[in-house]
């Protein structure tokens, strides 16, 4: 089997409604996420990384956020 088959055989497209997010774990072999439960209502996320703490020479860079203008949760 070549690369292109196998993309197309084990990747699949989801597309996250307005109002939602999708989130993975940093360990794909044992985080329990987005791939495993889907999409997530942006009103249950109770909080938010600020910074980075790894890999150790990305440590303390500061994250962007999501634009909370297009919540359609309000």
């Amino acid at each position: 089997m070549n690369f292109k088959n196998y993309l197309i055989k084990y990747i699949k497209k989801t597309q996250v409604p307005k109002g939602h997010v999708w989130v993975e774990g940093d360990n794909k072999r044992a985080s329990y996420d987005s791939r495993h439960f889907g999409c997530i209502a942006r009103g249950l996320i109770t909080g938010r990384a600020l910074y980075v703490i790894w890999p150790p020479k990305r440590f303390g860079t500061k994250l962007t956020s999501f634009n909370d203008d297009d919540d359609d949760d309000d």
